[in-house]
């Protein structure tokens, strides 16, 4: 049982529990990287021209040792075997160049914003902050809405999403002065 005074909260002492919280927080922030919009379009073409490089590799292979077999007058039924080998690995070939092209030809969405940590409890800094991390999210989505319409160059939306970072950061930067403020007023 926690006693006052005795450094634990709940049944875990203070620095075990500040660790689980990093701990817990770092999964978190890993998992928002893994969900990215940006991050899996990345992941979608580095897939796509894998594929394209592997099954493009293996069919040119197949279809070099089918003209082998050609030009040596092989049976006839290894160059049927070969060839329709070569033609079983060209067609998921072409459809990974396809895939890739599409994919290429997509603009990366703006990445979403940073996840803010706000200020203590009871802080007057609190609720601007949530309301700031709030409308952040509200801007990115617009952004990514804007972006895939493709009614507004790709510059503008990212000069956009550049000021309202510097503004925020700003506020940030106020929010961490007034909680600095009240630390010190309480003490």
């Amino acid at each position: 049982m926690s006693t006052p005074g005795d450094g634990r909260v709940g049944n875990l002492p203070v620095p075990a529990a500040a660790a689980f919280r990093e701990v817990a927080d770092g999964v978190v922030e890993a998992a928002r990287r893994w969900r990215d919009p940006s991050a899996r379009l990345r992941r979608k073409k580095r897939r796509a021209r894998r594929r394209a490089r592997i099954f493009g590799a293996a069919s040119g292979m197949w279809g070099i040792g089918t003209a082998t077999l050609v030009a040596a007058s092989a049976p006839d039924w290894t160059i049927v075997a070969t060839g329709g080998t070569t033609a079983a690995l060209a067609v998921p070939a072409v459809l990974a160049v396809r895939t890739a092209r599409r994919l290429d030809a997509l603009p990366l969405p703006p990445a979403p914003p940073r996840r803010r940590a706000l200020p203590p409890q009871g802080s007057v800094a609190r609720a601007p902050l949530a309301r700031l991390a709030s409308n952040e999210q509200s801007l990115a989505q617009l952004l990514g809405v804007l972006a895939r319409s493709q009614a507004v160059e790709a510059e503008d939306l990212d000069e956009i999403g550049e000021a309202a970072q510097a503004a925020s950061s700003a506020l940030e930067a106020v929010a961490v002065d007034v909680v600095a403020l009240e630390s010190a007023a309480s003490g």
